[in-house]
């Protein structure tokens, strides 16, 4: 609506015009007033450029009145060319806001890409960590049973040469002793979650803990399992001498 269309449309009962300009819309300052008969259109027009809107002053605002001061209607104006240079500075605000806005989403994606890279980078790690430390625990739990096993064997074997110390034919219980024991031990690595144990470790362990074969002799079922071997084995050995003289 421009003011030739608020002028047409202006009630019966105004009586007063004031005209007010200035370069804050919010602060106009009152440079005319006029009483009936009202100025027409062109007349108010010519009042505005009079008072320098459009060349000093961006604002313009019209307030008619009835006889009692009560405003009836009121028309806002900006110049042509403040209106212009406006509009130009709205875009340009509004490309900056656009562009500060791009800036800020591209940032938050490259955020978004740097924790979830982070995030996997992590998650790796800790699946190594937990890779090692189950091999560690994996590791550590065969040589605890290797060391059982080697401290069982051993008193097993302390047991039998004690309790065969005094046999005549001493010198003959050796060797089947010898046998049994790595018969045990393969019998004992076939039980382990790993394939580590040979007889020859058991034999090593054995030798380093001579101590732990008193504990090993202490098992009655195993000593009797055992007693029953080596005598079998013994009777085996003098039948072959005999056949042999």
């Amino acid at each position: 609506m421009d003011i030739y269309d608020v002028v047409e449309t202006l009630p019966d009962t105004v009586v007063k015009l004031c005209i007010f300009v200035g370069n804050n819309r919010n602060r106009l300052n009152k440079v005319s007033t006029y009483e009936a008969p009202l100025p027409d259109e062109e007349e108010i027009l010519e009042e505005l450029s009079n008072q320098g809107f459009g060349s000093e002053f961006k604002y313009a605002r019209l307030r008619w009145r009835d006889e009692k001061g009560i405003q009836k209607k009121s028309y806002s104006m900006t110049s042509g060319a403040h209106a212009d240079s406006e509009k130009a500075d709205y875009f340009h605000g509004a490309l900056t806001v656009l562009r500060e806005m791009n800036e800020k989403l591209l940032e938050d994606n490259r955020r978004q890409a740097k924790l979830q890279q982070d995030t996997t980078q992590f998650l790796h790690d800790l699946l190594k960590e937990r890779e090692e430390l189950n091999r560690v625990q994996r590791d550590e739990l065969h040589q605890a049973i290797e060391e059982a096993v080697a401290e069982k064997a051993t008193a097993v074997s302390l047991d039998i040469a004690l309790q065969n110390a005094q046999d005549s034919n001493k010198g003959a219980w050796f060797e089947p002793l010898s046998q049994v024991m790595f018969q045990l031990g393969n019998q004992l690595i076939e039980k382990m979650p790993t394939p580590e144990v040979t007889p020859a470790n058991l034999v090593s362990h054995l030798e380093k803990n001579p101590a732990a074969l008193d504990d090993f002799l202490k098992d009655p079922a195993l000593r009797s399992i055992l007693q029953s071997r080596l005598q079998t084995y013994a009777l085996d050995v003098d039948v072959q001498k005999e056949n042999d003289a």
